[in-house]
């Protein structure tokens, strides 16, 4: 299970040399909007459990494609940095309460 993603263009990810389109891949367009994921598997949803992968292939290169060219590196993300609460960061709490 992964526990960090982060939204592309199709498109974006089509520029891989060794990109290629799967049944789920086929007929959406450059534009739309999926999911890369720590995993190196690229999703339509994060949110959906049962969905079949666009792409599951996790190879070097495909590591060096999204390192290089799309700038994805899940390593540098510190998931502590996701939670911030409320008050804290530009939260909602209110200092005049």
């Amino acid at each position: 299970m992964f526990v960090y993603c982060r939204a592309y263009r199709l498109g974006e990810l089509r520029a891989f040399e060794g990109w290629a389109d799967s049944a789920a891949s086929a007929q959406l367009s450059d534009d739309e909007i999926v999911y890369l994921t720590d995993e190196f598997t690229v999703l339509r949803s994060p949110v959906v459990a049962d969905e079949a992968p666009i792409r599951a292939d996790d190879t070097p290169e495909w590591r060096e494609f999204c390192a290089s060219v799309v700038n994805f590196q899940p390593d540098d993300h510190d998931p502590a940095d996701d939670f911030h609460p409320a008050g804290a960061n530009g939260g909602s709490a209110r200092a005049d309460r």
